[in-house]
């Protein structure tokens, strides 16, 4: 069995593909700083002249996203927030500099070079991969410590039901220098479709993977708890929502993102096990929200993500 040194500090990898940065993707990386203060945290950038819409446009069947996610996506091009992290102590990598030479990376569309990226870093190192549509709200550690003290190479979230039944995520993965995620990353340049948005994401977990992550009697996988990153996505019907693992009522308005009665201090997410909320950056009215919302205006929202955004960040 293959031994584990995990003895150095908690190491966490960010990779951000647009030429700039929006206040809320921004503070994922402060969000993150405030409940790891230990941990070393490396952002990943693309210092490209192309942005993600120009190439993203080439492919008109790129994972049926329409035109209009596009064109929000782009407008992240306008912001650059980057700066606002300055006090968070983050290490920032130039992709061109530092990995452009690993193989059958430099080719890809950029959301495909992070996806090969992502599987690139947990087979090398001993680390945490997450994305940049996470707001922090509690630590990775409890959790993390579980899977570095197990004999499991590879870590994430496979949902029984939601958001839908064995849906495996790749927001956030945890790994000890995993030959699975070697093996995943060689899969997805050998079978390259720039047509296809997760080509190079989950599409390469192998069927049996979901059975697998949640046998314990595999002791390859480890299975991040459904509660760590709450599952917000505008594509959540209330009765989905209010049959969620958190047994709350959720109040959906027909604004960017759910609206939750008397904010979050009744119980909306149980907060000794819950460290984040994905908010789907990938979603239209996601996207829309992550447009508007900027350092000065954040005070003045009272949507959920808002709520946690004001105890995160204070300037």
């Amino acid at each position: 069995m293959k031994t584990y040194h995990t003895h150095s500090r908690k190491h966490i990898f960010f990779i951000w593909e647009g030429k700039s940065m929006s206040f809320l993707r921004a503070m994922t990386l402060i969000s993150f700083r405030n409940h790891h203060k230990d941990w070393d945290i490396t952002l990943i950038t693309f210092n490209s002249n192309l942005n993600t819409l120009q190439q993203l446009s080439k492919h008109r069947k790129f994972c049926d996203i329409q035109t209009n996610i596009l064109s929000e996506l782009s407008r992240e091009d306008e912001f650059d927030n980057l700066s606002l992290c300055k006090d968070a102590n983050i290490n920032i990598v130039d992709f061109y500099k530092e990995y452009s030479n690993v193989p059958g990376i430099k080719n890809a569309l950029v959301n495909h070079k992070k996806d090969l990226l992502n599987w690139y870093l947990l087979s090398k190192n001993n680390c945490v991969v997450a994305d940049m549509d996470i707001l922090f709200t509690g630590s990775l550690d409890r959790e993390y410590n579980t899977f570095l003290k197990s004999n499991a190479e590879f870590g994430t979230v496979c949902y029984k039901r939601l958001p839908k039944k064995n849906y495996i995520s790749v927001s956030l993965m945890f790994g000890k220098e995993s030959e699975f995620c070697e093996e995943l990353f060689y899969k997805g340049i050998k079978n390259y479709d720039a047509s296809v948005y997760e080509s190079c994401g989950s599409h390469l977990f192998p069927p049996s993977f979901s059975e697998k992550i949640h046998d314990p009697a595999c002791e390859r996988f480890f299975s991040i708890s459904e509660e760590l990153i709450f599952p917000l996505t505008t594509k959540m019907t209330i009765k989905e929502a209010m049959n969620t693992q958190y047994n709350t009522n959720y109040i959906f308005s027909s604004q960017d993102l759910p609206l939750v009665s008397i904010l979050a201090d009744y119980n909306i997410l149980n907060l000794n096990k819950t460290a984040g909320i994905h908010w789907y950056g990938g979603n239209l009215k996601s996207q829309k929200f992550n447009n508007r919302i900027t350092h000065e205006n954040y005070k003045d929202n009272n949507t959920f993500i808002s709520y946690f955004i004001k105890k995160n960040y204070t300037k």
